[in-house]
């Protein structure tokens, strides 16, 4: 049954990426471009372990994971060739730009540095997810969408939301990891060289400190399925507010919701905090009054539910919590500790693929991580880590000068979910890799 259904989404892949590439090739539209980063990248993860487990072939990964790197690089050459007037063009770099321009200059160097142990290959695998990111945004920022594109691709987003959440619900009602089911252990024991942890021999992610299950859907792990959860709520919020027609307002309410019950199913604790944190933002900042006093009747029986009706076990836990004495809130601490006596010792930076545990790091030689900004600062030095910020904390106030400048509610749509979801995720990036 697997194999059938591996040779069935084989199939699409192949027709999606030969779709993609020959719409990027002779149209040179964005839309195909971003077709693929909302419609591939989701399942990514799983698709490679997937593959893994009805093939055994490392090959195989190989090849699905260079038909990514080919699909984002002819991103930038069909950019370069289509845009006729690039020589001549010239280009407003703003405050922004110029801070994403620094972090990329800064990374770029310290790939040919030769500083710490990593080689330079495990450099360049690192630099090569910190160059895309750059990358991405740029074509973001110098791309004219119409409105008809960003709905459809705001849709998608909502469907694949949708998808998530029933898969979640399938793990949820038979007990049983996806990842499990599609040989997470293997793949990470053949690819990735990391041995099985925690109950479930995935790793630790998939489990919380009180024995619970967390699941991680379509998504590579539970921490990636619950940020895109304040994705798809902001998506469907901001499409409720500005939707006249009731059909499609039952059908954002139904997301919502979705969003909400799928958080849960994930049970991250950084992504439940940030949920309300961002629910109080867009109150405020927005003028969206009502969802502070959604906000406050979330939070008022959240407190009533852990004082009188949740087991003993979840009170400690979240007590633990709290006090950061469970293993994995003392673990993060352990990570932080760690991370910042390095940048107090090497305010410069010790290199590329020395923290965190993204492709091209070595977990014997890493130091710190379980927080973004701290490997980045680890890494790159003070310096690095404060551009990060910067990027993170810019992003955030031109989304909002953006939206409150806008004429029409059209216009205000991309800048809402741009400015909620990066501040819904400054939370979990303090404990995340």
């Amino acid at each position: 049954m697997f194999l059938v259904l591996f040779l069935f989404l084989g199939f699409i892949f192949f027709f999606f990426i030969a779709f993609v590439l020959d719409r990027i090739l002779f149209t040179g539209k964005e839309l195909y471009s971003l077709l693929f980063i909302i419609c591939f990248l989701p399942f990514y993860g799983n698709f490679l372990v997937f593959a893994y487990q009805q093939t055994g072939s490392k090959e195989v990964v190989t090849l699905l994971q260079l038909s990514k790197e080919l699909v984002l690089g002819l991103m930038l050459l069909v950019y370069i060739f289509y845009n006729k007037n690039i020589l001549t063009q010239r280009f407003r770099l703003g405050t922004l730009d110029i801070v994403f321009l620094s972090f990329l200059g800064l990374s770029t160097l310290f790939l040919f540095l030769p500083i710490g142990n990593p080689s330079f290959i495990s450099r360049l695998i690192y630099y090569k997810n910190i160059f895309f990111l750059c990358f991405i945004y740029f074509i973001g920022r110098n791309s004219q969408l119409p409105q008809a594109t960003i709905s459809k691709g705001l849709q998608i987003i909502l469907l694949i939301g949708a998808i998530a959440f029933v898969v979640a619900g399938f793990e949820k009602a038979t007990n049983t990891h996806l990842h499990s089911r599609i040989d997470l252990t293997g793949f990470n024991e053949d690819i990735r060289d990391k041995d099985p942890q925690g109950a479930y021999g995935l790793t630790w992610t998939f489990q919380a400190q009180d024995g619970r299950k967390r699941f991680g859907s379509v998504f590579a792990n539970p921490l990636e399925f619950a940020a895109t959860t304040l994705l798809t709520f902001s998506v469907g919020l901001i499409l409720l507010v500005t939707s006249r027609i009731k059909e499609n307002q039952l059908l954002y309410i139904t997301s919502i919701f979705a969003s909400i019950l799928s958080l849960m199913m994930a049970y991250s604790r950084s992504s439940m905090v940030a949920f309300l944190m961002m629910l109080f933002f867009i109150a405020i900042v927005f003028r969206f009054y009502r969802l502070i006093l959604l906000g406050g009747i979330l939070v008022f029986g959240l407190v009533v539910y852990l004082l009188y009706f949740a087991s003993q076990e979840t009170q400690f836990y979240v007590i633990d919590t709290i006090t950061f004495e469970n293993p994995s809130s003392l673990g993060h601490a352990i990570e932080w500790f760690e991370a910042v006596d390095s940048m107090i010792s090497s305010p410069q930076g010790i290199g590329l693929a020395m923290s965190g545990n993204a492709g091209g790091v070595n977990n014997e030689t890493k130091v710190g991580g379980e927080n973004q900004f701290l490997i980045f600062g680890v890494q790159l030095g003070i310096i690095g880590m404060f551009l990060y910020i910067w990027m993170l904390l810019g992003g955030i106030w031109f989304a909002l000068k953006t939206f409150r400048r806008a004429r029409n509610w059209d216009e205000r749509i991309i800048p809402f979910i741009a400015s909620t979801v990066k501040f819904g995720l400054l939370l979990p990036l303090f404990t995340a890799n």
